[in-house]
């Protein structure tokens, strides 16, 4: 009862429906039209890879999901949209070459110092390198990059937190927070913009006390007075890492005011000119809805630790890793 139709070996059943003949041939034909040898169409082959595209529904589905996997390392796939990487994973920070810094001077010099020498102590080894150098060396290689020692990105914060607290006699801070945090909240975080605008720009750069920013919370008073205002990070520019910037910087600094102070305060950096902005006297914004955690890995980066976007419960960690060859939310 079959009847067949036969023209040229094409064969199409008496219901309409092509038979596997035709189907073959159409096959053949269409990986010919997309510059592809037959025999290199294969279930996850690179080759096959190369000249399929993935939003193509007349693609076999097993090539369609090979290609899928193939692709997510060359595709951000946002919802419905897909973007390149190479425009996410870009280089940022200003064009300009950076500026020199002076770090001659003796308050520099004992600054920079101390902190060159807690750093060691919680590492647990020296930088061979001079100057603010060390520092970075130390950041890349004795804090991230030391699995060893600091195994998640909260070991790093929790360390970088306690070479803060270790800057101040140990008597200090608590005092601080019982005499002046507590009672005059609004004197003390003047009091903690000056004394951070006069003795951190070794380590962050030239900067000004400024308004706090107020669009995000409402502090009911005066605001002057409240914030600092850092024009181009040295600490961010030189480690061009926003893993650093976030496990080693933000997140700890953040804590260490807000904890070890008395007094909240939000870091707002800003990825594309290198600039920072502290409001004292603001509790920081939920991971959830900080941009500042979901900021992608920076082409310039040279460290090896990298996640670039945080996964659900690790966003409060701060878990930034950037992988090698991608940036993709997880």
């Amino acid at each position: 009862n079959e009847l067949a139709i036969s023209y040229s070996r094409v064969s199409i059943d008496a219901n309409g429906t092509p038979s596997r003949r035709v189907l073959m041939l159409a096959y053949f034909v269409l990986i010919v039209a997309l510059g592809t040898h037959p025999l290199s169409v294969v279930p996850g082959t690179k080759r096959a890879v190369a000249s399929w595209r993935p939003d193509n529904k007349l693609i076999n589905h097993h090539v369609r999901r090979n290609v899928r996997r193939h692709l997510r390392k060359r595709w951000v796939v946002q919802g419905d949209k897909q973007q390149k990487i190479d425009d996410i994973n870009r280089r940022r920070g200003p064009d300009t070459p950076p500026p020199l810094y002076d770090d001659s001077s003796l308050l520099n010099r004992t600054f920079l110092g101390l902190f060159k020498a807690k750093m060691a102590a919680e590492v647990g080894e020296l930088s061979p390198g001079e100057g603010f150098q060390g520092i970075i060396d130390m950041t890349k290689h004795g804090l991230i990059n030391n699995r060893d020692r600091f195994s998640s990105p909260k070991d790093v914060q929790d360390a970088s937190q306690r070479i803060l607290r270790g800057l101040f006699p140990s008597w200090l801070l608590p005092a601080f927070r019982v005499m002046f945090a507590k009672p005059m909240p609004q004197v003390s975080g003047r009091m903690i913009a000056l004394v951070t605008a006069v003795t951190c720009q070794w380590l962050m750069g030239p900067m000004e006390i400024t308004n706090a920013n107020t669009t995000r919370a409402t502090l009911g008073t005066e605001t002057g007075g409240l914030g600092i205002k850092v024009s181009r990070c040295r600490f961010l520019e030189e480690s061009g890492c926003v893993s650093v910037c976030l496990n080693c910087c933000k997140i700890p600094t953040q804590r260490f005011f807000s904890e070890d102070m008395g007094v909240p305060m939000t870091m707002t950096p800003d990825y594309d000119d290198f600039s920072c902005q502290f409001d004292f006297l603001q509790t920081p914004l939920d991971p959830e809805m900080d941009e500042a955690y979901n900021v992608p890995c920076f082409s310039q980066c040279s460290t090896q630790r990298r996640e670039p976007y945080l996964r659900g419960e690790d966003r409060a960690s701060g878990n930034n890793v950037c992988a090698d060859s991608v940036s993709r939310k997880l």
